[in-house]
């Protein structure tokens, strides 16, 4: 598939964290925090559309947090590609880094995501529920 936009979330028990990565934008890549719920998740579509991203040009990766993903994994399905890695992975990938919050997690999630875009494959929900 041929990705333009990708899409890293940082998840939390309650909340997203979302980054619109484009190799463009880099650090001005807009930020978007929303509940993890099904309201919030509904808010990612016309989050996309204001920066004229496509759901079936963008690619969604997130670091596996165990059942606090399933939902928005759940949500996307159908909807457009996703993919799940090992924290450990992204977190090697980067090297030395500063500053920690959501926000910047997030944003290194989605530039890991562009950067390996060439050897993700998406997953479902339902293979991840047998590796958990």
């Amino acid at each position: 598939m041929n990705y333009n936009w990708f899409v890293g979330i940082d998840i939390s028990k309650n909340t997203l964290d979302l980054v619109l990565y484009r190799r463009e934008l880099q650090k001005k890549s807009p930020y978007l925090q929303i509940s993890n719920n099904l309201t919030g998740f509904k808010t990612i579509n016309n989050w996309l559309k204001e920066h004229n991203a496509k759901l079936q040009n963008t690619l969604f990766c997130m670091e596996h947090t165990g059942i606090y993903g399933l939902d928005i994994l759940e949500f996307l399905q159908n909807k457009a590609d996703c993919c799940v890695e090992s924290s450990l992975h992204i977190k090697r990938s980067l090297g030395l880094t500063r500053g920690k919050s959501d926000r910047i997690d997030a944003y290194h999630i989605a530039r890991f995501c562009y950067l390996h875009k060439e050897v993700h494959i998406p997953d479902h929900p339902d293979h991840l529920i047998r590796r958990s």
